[in-house]
């Protein structure tokens, strides 16, 4: 069953009720929709659409946090993440209780380059063009399609995270986001002209942040876990 709600959004602190955001815009007591937009209401107002899923986007979702904010159209890509992310934690390493840092450029970015939504654009683009040519017996092979995935991110956008060039991503500050809309398309052009990203990796025209272990090293531990007084103690 799919429903729309539409919600007023209030204005004051969450212990305030009939707060308005702009005091000098009077809200009309209809509820229609159709009679609010035609009395001038312009209080502002979130929509929010709730849909059953289909199969295979029910799919993707059970591999994912019960809840999660994020961009729909990401949801195939978030899921591939999380598969990656328990194969590597759960089929891939020998001793399941070792804390040693893992070798992956993929893991070590994706969880910040996913926070960036002009990367995870050219991210997702890439991807649907890859997708094009892989045949359907590889598209039914789960494991070739994860490789494939980490390898289409590591030659899209894994270059961008490190630009020297790319301003860190604010959103909704607008003089930031033109900025690196011309880095990026700067950085897509040349690597069109260039025939590949090793070619864009190894170039003196493109200036690159200094190398940190970070950038490919994935921590078992996380960052969360480095201020819990718990795993202080645990240490000590």
């Amino acid at each position: 069953m799919n429903k729309t709600f539409d919600l007023y959004v209030n204005g004051g602190t969450p212990y305030e009720k009939n707060v308005e955001v702009d005091p000098a815009i009077s809200r009309r007591t209809t509820s229609n929709a159709f009679m609010s937009l035609i009395s001038g209401n312009k209080q502002p107002r979130l929509n929010i659409k709730v849909q059953v899923p289909k199969r295979e986007l029910k799919e993707q979702l059970d591999l994912l946090p019960d809840i999660l904010i994020g961009n729909a159209s990401l949801i195939s890509m978030y899921s591939y993440y999380r598969q990656i992310l328990a194969d590597t934690l759960l089929k891939d390493r020998v001793d399941l209780e070792s804390t040693e840092l893992i070798h992956s450029p993929f893991l070590a970015t994706f969880p910040a380059t996913a926070d960036q939504m002009d990367l995870m654009k050219i991210f997702r683009e890439a991807w649907i063009e890859r997708t094009k040519i892989i045949r359907a017996p590889e598209k039914r092979d789960i494991e070739y399609m994860k490789t494939e995935f980490a390898l289409v991110y590591q030659s899209s956008v894994y270059p961008l995270v490190h630009l020297s060039a790319l301003p860190t991503w604010l959103p909704g500050d607008l003089l930031v986001e033109m900025k690196r809309q011309e880095e990026i398309a700067k950085f897509q052009k040349m690597k069109f002209d260039k025939k590949g990203i090793l070619a864009m990796l190894l170039s003196p025209d493109v200036e690159y942040q200094p190398f940190d272990m970070k950038e490919v090293a994935f921590n078992v531990i996380g960052q969360f876990c480095h201020n819990d007084p718990m795993a202080i103690a645990i240490q000590s």
